[in-house]
């Protein structure tokens, strides 16, 4: 056989059992897509059944005899029902619906996954756990936990980890929590305030004047933010070290607080003394936090700012004499005449503007 003939052979082989492998991998596929569509079938129709147990059961059933099957049958749709009630049950309900995942093991897996390395199970395995981390026997089984997991190196974790403490209101545990809050980055912040907001009181008794005191401004300031954001009263009266801090933005945050907290004398003298401030960012919020307060010792030098402030300073020093009727009236109708264009402009607008929210 010529040399061109073994060539020809030897690439006919080659060419047909690539077309082979070709045709194998298709009918893998195939096959591969058939099986998951019939998988996904038959998990669809076993959610509805599932559901009706689990309902059933929530509504007082003691039969688990139900439920135990599917946890052989369909362990992962029996998962899926549970998590798909959260926030849709609570108070006896949301136990009893937890008692349900501890009883049939499910909580005793997903503390297993959440100590894998692969990142989406553990995440998932999280998720799970702040579901039902309400429930003092799933803290039991868990132990330390999710404790141990505000210090996990994936955000994500940590996250999911101090919602569900939160969810669960241990005092010490929630002390973590705002720990975490006020030393990680800004993202985690903002979602975690919200969480916090309903342990407020407790935090401010303690951890809060704490964090405050602290040397490092960073912290100090993701404080404030937080009690800022929480937009409620708080239980703290030492506030002129923070209208008086060498940190701008302590001073500004400190400033958007004081209509929260009880105003004492020296916090009063503080927010005054604040509206002669360098900064102008500094002074426009004392603009806007004396007249919230209605602080009427403000006034002299609210309409001082109006005279000889910059044009946005002198405007918002307007806006807020607007807020302290009769008096911060009385000076603004005064200043409308005043021979700087930009001092007369801005009062005659704010007083226009709040003569017609008045009504009058």
């Amino acid at each position: 056989m010529s040399l061109t003939a073994i060539e020809f052979s030897t690439s006919a082989t080659l060419l047909g059992t690539f077309g082979l492998l070709m045709a194998a991998l298709f009918a893998w596929l195939m096959l591969t897509g058939i099986l998951a569509r019939r998988r996904a079938a038959a998990s669809v129709a076993a959610m509805p059944p599932i559901r009706d147990a689990l309902i059933a059961y929530l509504a007082g059933s003691n039969d688990l005899s139900p439920l135990r099957g599917f946890s052989q049958t369909n362990r992962k749709e029996l998962a899926s029902a549970i998590l798909a009630l959260q926030g849709t049950v609570g108070g006896g309900a949301l136990d009893r619906l937890c008692d349900v995942a501890v009883s049939l093991g499910l909580v005793q897996e997903w503390i297993r996954e959440a100590h894998t390395r692969e990142p989406a199970p553990r995440r998932a395995a999280y998720a799970r756990l702040a579901f039902v981390w309400v429930y003092e026997p799933c803290r039991r089984l868990g132990g330390d936990l999710l404790v141990q997991a505000l210090d996990d190196a994936d955000s994500d974790v940590r996250l999911l980890a101090a919602r569900a403490l939160t969810q669960a209101g241990v005092a010490r545990e929630i002390e973590h929590v705002f720990e975490l809050a006020i030393s990680r980055n800004l993202l985690i912040r903002i979602l975690l305030t919200e969480d916090l907001r309903r342990h407020a009181v407790a935090l401010c008794e303690r951890v809060v004047p704490v964090a405050l005191r602290s040397e490092e401004s960073a912290r100090v300031l993701a404080t404030l933010d937080i009690l800022v954001a929480w937009e409620r009263a708080i239980p703290f009266e030492n506030m002129r070290e923070l209208l008086e801090h060498r940190d701008k933005g302590i001073r500004i945050q400190a400033l958007r607080l004081a209509p929260l907290v009880r105003l004492a004398p020296e916090n009063r003298a503080a927010i005054v003394r604040s509206l002669a401030d360098p900064d102008i960012e500094v002074s426009s919020t004392a603009a806007l936090t004396a007249a919230r307060l209605r602080i009427v010792e403000a006034l002299p030098s609210l309409a001082r700012l109006l005279r000889v402030a910059p044009a946005e300073l002198a405007r918002t020093a307007a806006t807020a004499l607007a807020e302290m009727p009769p008096r911060g009236w009385e000076t603004l109708e005064e200043l409308s005449a005043n021979s700087s264009p930009v001092t007369a402009a801005a009062a005659r607008e704010a007083l226009a503007v709040a003569r017609e929210k008045a009504g009058t």
